[in-house]
């Protein structure tokens, strides 16, 4: 009886392990020297529309202030990425749905390892937006070989995150460079710094920074799309949306809200943006 027990046991520790690391099934591999005729043409930087299948390519920096070392705490927080990285994804692949679209992200380094990379700058990337713009994309550039990274992954989007390993007395919050608000960035990428302003950077921040790639803007402060009357309009409603209010913690709890959509191009343009007479996102500038 006892011997039985053990054996059940162990059949049930093997399946919830199976389960666990099983590959997601959605990903079908293709040859990374066959041409993966996407969508997307290209027009709007590396990233279009909230669509198709994107691949997000994590680069863990050593620069001028800090580093990735192999210790154990450093090891748990990219461990703490990994984990943040899989709730934003799928955060955004639920909120697509709600608009008959499909998101498909990859982002898994662990199953898949040529979406992880190490990267050295001899700069202080702890920067405000853009400061060394031509030596990331450069690095970009020079170190990953993004067309056969999407021919594998049939990707339509590839989604560039460098992480940055701050300490909590870091003030410089994480930003994104977008084609949408820099004509010749090309190459759209998120800087993660993993700790600011006293707090460890939250699942949110990651999926607010990922939809700027796709085209969203900041709603908390006036900008080429939002003004500052609708910016008041937003504090003083305590609003939640998720280019407004980042909550803290390891779920999301902030709302991907109908003016989102649009801004990602999966919407149609909502009432809100004509009442608040805010810009045209950048598909229908052109």
């Amino acid at each position: 009886m006892k011997r039985r027990l053990i054996i059940c046991l162990l059949f049930i520790v093997i399946f919830i392990t199976g389960c666990f690391n099983k590959k997601d099934p959605d990903v079908v591999l293709n040859d990374p020297n066959i041409e993966y005729n996407s969508f997307y043409d290209g027009k709007y930087g590396t990233t279009g529309k909230l669509e198709g299948n994107s691949i997000v390519v994590s680069i863990f920096v050593n620069e001028k202030t800090t580093e990735w070392t192999n210790s154990g705490t450093d090891k748990r927080n990219i461990s703490n990425i990994h984990s943040k990285l899989r709730t934003a994804t799928r955060y955004l692949t639920e909120n697509a749905k709600k608009y008959n679209k499909t998101a498909t992200f990859i982002y898994d380094w662990e199953t898949y390892s040529d979406l992880k990379y190490k990267a050295t700058f001899k700069e202080d990337l702890l920067t405000t937006k853009g400061t060394y713009y031509k030596i990331q994309k450069a690095w970009i550039k020079e170190n990953i070989n993004s067309k056969a990274l999407k021919n594998k992954y049939k990707a339509d989007n590839i989604i560039y995150m460098f992480f940055i390993n701050t300490e909590f007395q870091n003030q410089v919050k994480p930003w994104t460079i977008t084609h949408n608000n820099c004509s010749y960035c090309d190459i759209e990428y998120s800087n993660i710094f993993y700790r600011f302003q006293g707090i460890a950077t939250p699942a949110a921040t990651f999926a607010h920074e990922i939809l700027h790639q796709f085209g969203a803007p900041d709603f908390y402060y006036a900008n080429d799309y939002i003004n500052q009357r609708y910016v008041d309009h937003l504090e003083g409603s305590n609003s939640k949306d998720i280019m407004f209010y980042i909550n803290k913690g390891t779920s999301i709890d902030s709302k991907f809200t109908a003016l989102d959509a649009y801004y990602v191009g999966i919407g149609s343009r909502p009432k809100e943006a004509n009442d608040w007479n805010l810009n045209q996102n950048e598909f229908e500038r052109g």
